[in-house]
């Protein structure tokens, strides 16, 4: 993404993080952009600025180590405040309803979105099997609030989980991630272990 021609729907293809960007405190105030309370609270913040931008300039190099999977972190906490989420979105998505914004970046806001919760309600450090449903059926909802105009879902396997969400079919998510978990751990498993395999004859 950084190495190619430097758009705004190419940047909202950035993580959407608070350290991987700079901004400087006259913008944040220009266009009061700050952080609310809760967990992704980096939702309604990262994207509106992008969008809000006049201008964008990258580095594309590691300028910031991020410890993935450290104690403690909301990537690897199972909790309901995973939830949360969907109010976060909610409110990234009324700053978009007061301000004049492609068509095409809502959409490609829209995809994100659906294909980041897709991401938390299938993460197994973040979200306990008993609350994967719930979670799945609020992921639905918001779907349906939020589904933009014109909006067609990708191709091949995230398109058809985003298709699974539109049609709010849990059962069908819940036994296309099982398949698909069970096809990883088949091709990561050797049929013959090496010993047997280099076996002298």
């Amino acid at each position: 993404l950084l190495a190619g021609p430097v758009t705004t729907e190419r940047m909202l293809g950035v993580q959407h993080t608070a350290w991987n960007r700079i901004v400087s405190r006259d913008f944040l105030r220009r266009n009061d952009l700050r952080f609310g309370p809760g967990w992704y609270e980096d939702v309604p913040f990262s994207h509106p600025v992008v969008l809000a931008a006049d201008r964008l300039a990258v580095l594309n190099r590691v300028c910031y180590h991020y410890r993935v999977g450290r104690t403690g972190a909301i990537t690897s906490t199972r909790s309901d405040r995973h939830f949360e989420a969907f109010e976060q979105y909610d409110n990234l998505h009324e700053w978009l309803g007061h301000r004049e914004v492609d068509p095409a970046l809502k959409i490609k806001l829209f995809s994100l979105m659906i294909s980041h919760l897709l991401v938390v309600v299938g993460n197994e450090g973040r979200m306990h099997p008993s609350r994967r449903r719930p979670f799945f059926r609020r992921l639905a909802a918001l779907y349906r609030r939020h589904v933009p105009a014109g909006y067609a879902p990708p191709s091949g396997l995230k398109g058809l989980k985003h298709r699974l969400v539109a049609i709010d079919s849990y059962l069908l998510y819940a036994l296309l991630r099982s398949a698909y978990r069970v096809t990883r751990e088949t091709q990561r498993t050797p049929l013959v272990s090496p010993e047997v395999a280099h076996s002298p004859r």
